[in-house]
C-alpha cells in the first residue's frame, strides 16, 4: 500500500502525542486490512469552518 500525503493545515493539535500516534496506527492498520491487493491511502490536513481537519482516503 502506498501513502500519499498533503500536508495543507499549520498548527498544533491539542492531543496527546501517544494518543494521535495509536489513532493514526489503527486507521492505517484497518486501511491495510480493507485493502489486501495494495492500493493507496492519502492523509491530508485541512482547514475550513475555524478547525483543523485529518483527512484520510482510500483511493
Amino acid at each position: 500500500m502506498a501513502i500519499v500525503r498533503g500536508d495543507h493545515a499549520a498548527g498544533r493539535v491539542r492531543m496527546n502525542r501517544t494518543d494521535l500516534q495509536q489513532v493514526l496506527i489503527n486507521l492505517f492498520a484497518d486501511a491495510i486490512h480493507a485493502t489486501p491487493h495494495g492500493g493507496t491511502l492519502s492523509i491530508s490536513s485541512a482547514v475550513g469552518a475555524g478547525a483543523r481537519f485529518i483527512i484520510l482516503s482510500p483511493a
